[in-house]
């Protein structure tokens, strides 16, 4: 690994700069490399990518106390149950040492359970320390739901969410996790924001338009009908199963793949941006693979253009994907 490389994961761990600016400045430092060494193999240099980006992630996750496993919590549950008045409802959705799941009603109200597990010798005294602090909060317009209220109490709380939404309506807003798996299925959203620091996020059967998600240390599955797609992960593989007939994807990971499956369509238009820094770039579709060159990139690859048809296809989907270290894959769905 080159000092240059160095100095910018060291930056990266210090907060000095984001995700994005390091990848940027990786992929810089690739393509100088590329123009004064054209002939060089890439050998041992991966590894220490992978070992230093890998060492920055656990020294900048080294601050979190996440106290798994402590069978003295008591675990307290609270149900709340409503309508929405609007068709477009906003959720709240914040938690800090939990999980969330998210998935359809059985019936025409929102279902959410609440659980809590609290450090205390007894109920009684796990119930008392918790008292006075809110949980949930619901109207027509919206629901918020969390741990927020109670966070001067540190890690002697820890809650997770699961809530179950009735069909019919469009869903916005956010859904925070500090520490824990988010787990999304069959709603429909628009410009809904998803994040976790420590944790996988997996949003399936999810339609509507626009859909952020993002995590610091874990893995994002993707699979519905999206108009547009953000997804970013900082330590992670994405894979991306299956987009809207029109959309607009942008996946990022500094350190993991991103393998993406699309259908066979003779009437969408494809434009492609993928760039590996330091890995492969593969087109295995039936329909691309004979569309787009590979070009080598410093130790990378990368593949950047449209089909003959863009211009005049009834249906579009653009893919702009990044990855420093991990490959890239684009292949038909079965």
């Amino acid at each position: 690994m080159s000092e240059e490389q160095k100095l910018v994961l060291d930056m990266l761990s210090e907060g000095k700069i984001t995700v994005d600016e390091a990848q940027v400045l990786l992929e810089s430092i690739g393509d100088k490399a590329s123009e004064s060494e054209p002939s060089r193999e890439w050998t041992q240099e991966p590894k220490s990518l992978i070992e230093n980006i890998v060492e920055t992630l656990r020294s900048g996750l080294s601050n979190f106390n996440f106290n798994f496993g402590d069978d003295s919590r008591i675990v307290l549950q609270e149900h709340h149950s409503g309508t929405f008045s609007s068709n477009l409802v906003e959720l709240d959705l914040d938690v800090r040492n939990g999980s969330l799941r998210l998935e359809p009603s059985d019936d025409s109200s929102f279902h959410l359970e609440v659980t809590k597990r609290v450090s205390a010798g007894t109920r009684e005294q796990a119930e008392e320390l918790i008292s006075g602090y809110k949980f949930a909060e619901y109207d027509g317009l919206g629901l918020k739901a969390g741990d927020t209220e109670c966070r001067n109490l540190g890690n002697r709380i820890n809650v997770s969410l699961r809530l179950q939404l009735p069909v019919g309506h469009m869903y916005t807003g956010g859904v925070v996790s500090r520490n824990g798996a988010i787990d999304i299925s069959s709603i429909d959203a628009k410009g809904i924001s998803i994040s976790t620091i420590n944790g996988a996020v997996r949003v399936t059967k999810v339609t509507g338009s626009e859909v952020s998600v993002s995590t610091v240390n874990g893995s994002i599955n993707l699979e519905g009908s999206l108009e547009q797609v953000d997804g970013k992960t900082t330590n992670g593989s994405i894979k991306l199963i299956n987009m809207g007939e029109d959309s607009k994807i942008t996946l990022k990971t500094l350190n993991g793949r991103i393998k993406v499956l699309l259908p066979h369509r003779e009437d969408t238009g494809f434009a492609v941006d993928a760039r590996a820094t330091s890995g492969n770039v593969r087109v295995e579709h039936g329909f691309l693979s004979d569309k787009f060159s590979i070009l080598r990139q410093g130790a990378g690859r990368k593949i950047e253009g449209s089909t003959d048809n863009w211009d005049y296809a009834q249906h579009k989907i653009s893919l702009y994907l990044r990855s420093v270290n991990g490959s890239i894959g684009i292949q038909e769905l079965e």
